[in-house]
């Protein structure tokens, strides 16, 4: 017996890849693309994988399939050979040019291990500039989880997005996903320059002469989604009143909307502003029970943190660990505190000052004082800064927090704190305030920090005042030329009337 052939000295995987490439033992076809190219495969194999492929075999959908091609004419070979090498070994080589087609056949399959693979792959190769290139595959292949996962990029990476090239290749249903939502928070300015880019591609793309009245007809609807009440008033002047998209009477009812004392009721636009997205940062760990890493019976009423962001942030507030009674246990959730009824009444009058400030020279200081706080006997719980706190790209800022408990009360404090945390695009880095050693980057009571992204980063063409005016930057155009402003700034209205 000749024992030295394909099975020799193999491991299992081989062994199985050597049955699939050569076509061994194989009882089912597929008949693949628009090619309609066979490709053959074993059952056993994709049904230990496969719900799909279980029903398509074994169930109600069995008698259909046995001793039949299985026609796929919505996926091509070297999709398909890639998506079943994953399904017998469990491995794949994901690229730019695959990565969604793949994605697209292993939630058609329920693959679920290489969805999650594949929306991996892809969350790391997301950038401002090509976002909206996966969101339109996306959309085209309804992966409606990836869709949602660029949404969210977007809405966090706003004006980079609006400004990318990608943005003016999407189709209408995709630009109205982002530019309906309040959670775009950009200057309304940006909003209109992104749609009038995107409209004129467009046209280009209908071969319709590019102006007003064809910008108008390709944006359709999309152009109510427009916050035009909200914008600010010298840009609307300067540029959306000369553009010839809008109406005369639509313009008239918003000059009149926003300059004058009469307000049209039945204005056409929202007038509602776009809200900065609250963003959270823990710097604890998660424990077993779902809540952060932490334990009770900690007596310091002095503590704080220092703090460094990459990006320019808004920071809203603080979240804080609660109260606890020197007989509660450690290291629980609130849900598991709460079924084990060991949640009582917050303790209430108390006062809670807050002090944020610059290092290391202080400056930049801003003190809170809360009285009458109610501060809940749970693990968690939030303090909204009474107004927000720029947080400067790189600096470091030292936040204190004073809270006196009285007995038999005490609070909570996170162990194993992360030095550095990343929230979506924005990272921090946390360090052990010098003046509290009470409290380290390791452990302390401030479990985390509330916060939102600025809506004015760089632009690529055009930077706004912190007001909106419309300032020139030097830069480029599309063809490589450099580019002259077609608006300068000034003030149409002292800064007092807005």
């Amino acid at each position: 017996m000749n024992v030295d052939d394909w099975r020799t000295g193999k491991k299992w995987s081989e062994r199985y890849m050597h049955m699939l490439d050569n076509q061994i033992g194989c009882d089912v076809t597929f008949v693949l693309g628009d090619d309609e190219k066979k490709i053959m495969a074993h059952k056993f194999v994709l049904i230990s994988r496969s719900a799909v492929f279980e029903t398509m075999f074994c169930g109600s959908l069995s008698e259909k399939s046995t001793g039949k091609m299985i026609k796929i004419p919505d996926i091509e070979v070297d999709i398909f050979m890639s998506f079943l090498r994953f399904l017998y070994i469990s491995d794949i080589e994901l690229n730019d040019q695959n990565t969604l087609p793949i994605l697209y056949v292993a939630r058609k399959y329920c693959v679920e291990d290489l969805v999650t693979d594949c929306a991996e792959f892809l969350r790391a190769k997301m950038t401002p500039e090509t976002v909206c290139e996966i969101m339109e595959q996306a959309h085209t292949y309804d992966i409606d989880d990836l869709k949602n996962m660029c949404l969210q990029f977007i809405f966090e990476n706003g004006n980079s997005v609006l400004m990318s090239a990608g943005f003016r290749e999407l189709c209408l249903d995709c630009v109205n996903q982002i530019i309906k939502s309040n959670d775009l928070f950009v200057e309304e300015s940006d909003v209109y320059m992104a749609l009038t880019s995107w409209a004129q591609k467009e046209c280009a793309r209908r071969n319709l002469e590019t102006n007003g009245n064809n910008k108008r007809a390709v944006l359709g609807n999309l152009l109510f989604k427009v916050r035009f009440p909200t914008m600010d008033r010298l840009f609307f002047t300067d540029v959306v009143s000369t553009d010839n998209i809008l109406s005369d009477s639509e313009k008239i009812a918003l000059f009149q909307h926003m300059f004058g004392s009469y307000c049209k009721q039945d204005l056409a636009f929202s007038d509602r502003k776009r809200e900065a997205k609250l963003i959270k940062c823990l710097r604890f760990p998660k424990n077993d029970n779902g809540g952060l890493r932490c334990e009770p019976g900690f007596k310091n009423s002095n503590f704080g943190i220092d703090v460094r962001s990459s990006d320019d942030v808004m920071v809203q507030g603080l979240i804080l660990f609660g109260a606890c009674s020197t007989s509660t246990g450690s290291n629980q959730s609130d849900s598991a505190l709460r079924n084990a009824g060991q949640v009582s009444t917050p303790i209430t009058d108390q006062h809670v000052k807050i002090v944020i400030s610059a290092v290391p020279h202080q400056s930049e200081s801003y003190t809170f004082d809360y009285d009458n706080i109610e501060v809940p006997v749970q693990e968690l719980y939030q303090v909204f800064l009474k107004e927000p706190v720029l947080f400067k790209k790189g600096r470091v800022y030292a936040i204190q927090v004073k809270l006196d408990l009285f007995l038999p009360y005490q609070t909570y404090s996170g162990v194993c704190g992360l030095s550095e945390v990343n929230s979506g695009s924005i990272k921090f880095n946390f360090f052990t305030h010098q003046s509290l050693i009470a409290t380290t980057s390791e452990k302390g009571q401030i479990a985390g920090l509330l916060f939102s992204k600025l809506p004015d980063p760089e632009r690529n063409d055009t930077s706004l005042s912190p007001r909106g005016s419309p300032v020139k930057r030097e830069g480029r155009d599309e063809n490589g030329d450099e580019f002259k402003p077609f608006f300068v700034k000034k003030e149409l209205f002292p800064s007092s009337s807005y």
